[in-house]
């Protein structure tokens, strides 16, 4: 068990609102009781706050992202964002990477798959930054080419350690960045503690990508387009230790700080 050094707490935003890039941020959908018991439940939308909160102070400004009934109207809204953040989630669909529903898949959503999926193609194509978290690294790959393991226990016993059983602020394994890197010059280091809270993973990297981080198992553990401006995706939770770590708040600020560029230019 690894315990992350306290740095207090973050500071607030300093930009002013002139300077802020506007950040989507995906969010995930469950079923919600209706007014009467007699009556079917409804959709609502859900995000975790320390997602938002992470942006908000790395300097960007929030704006959250449900899944929307048609895919076309999903993709519109990059046009109004100068950053996408691919938040954790439920399981990604196997039939999106050429596989059969297996043991320990839960709460898949193919409308958030299909539209995660199209904004991410769309978004590399105008070479809009992002960062994908959990979740995100797995819809990435797949929307990419690559596949994931469906359940980890049951596929690959050699891979444990990844469902920590504590808070998401704190750290259960380190993992190994890749020297040269997008993820190694934002992070300065090569071996960082992470916390970890995920049963699916990359099985394979989509083309035109590089893995820049594994655990000490072997496990892909980031992605990344190495001709992209900014086209990261990590499996932990770095929003979740924002407040306890510099690695985590140097991510979102390399996030942040792409994201501005754009905004800019």
């Amino acid at each position: 068990m690894i315990s992350p050094k306290r740095a207090g707490k973050s500071k607030k935003p300093v930009s002013s609102s002139s300077d802020r890039p506007a950040i989507g941020i995906t969010c995930g959908r469950e079923s919600a009781a209706d007014w009467v018991p007699t009556a079917s439940g409804r959709l609502r939308d859900f995000l975790f706050q320390d997602y938002v909160t992470a942006v908000e102070h790395a300097g960007g400004l929030p704006m959250i992202l449900p899944p929307t009934a048609a895919v076309e109207t999903f993709v519109e809204t990059l046009s109004r964002l100068d950053g996408l953040l691919l938040t954790g989630g439920g399981d990604v669909c196997p039939a999106m990477y050429g596989e059969k529903r297996g043991p320990g898949l839960k709460d898949m959503d193919p409308q958030r798959d299909a539209c995660e999926t199209a904004a991410l193609r769309e978004a590399r194509k105008r070479g809009l930054p992002v960062l994908g978290i959990c979740r995100g690294i797995q819809i990435m790959a797949v929307a990419f080419g690559g596949t994931l393991y469906r359940d980890l226990p049951s596929e690959k016993e050699g891979f444990s350690g990844h469902w920590q059983q504590m808070p998401r602020a704190r750290h259960s394994h380190h993992v190994r960045v890749t020297r040269g890197s997008r993820l190694f010059r934002i992070l300065e280091d090569v071996f960082v503690p992470v916390n970890s809270h995920h049963h699916q993973a990359v099985k394979t990297v989509p083309p035109g990508f590089t893995a820049s981080a594994s655990a000490e198992d072997g496990l892909v553990e980031a992605l990344e387009d190495p001709v992209h401006p900014f086209f990261l995706a990590v499996q932990w939770h770095p929003e979740g230790t924002f407040d306890g770590d510099a690695p985590s708040r140097k991510i979102f600020e390399a996030f942040i700080h792409a994201a501005r560029r754009a905004l800019s230019s």
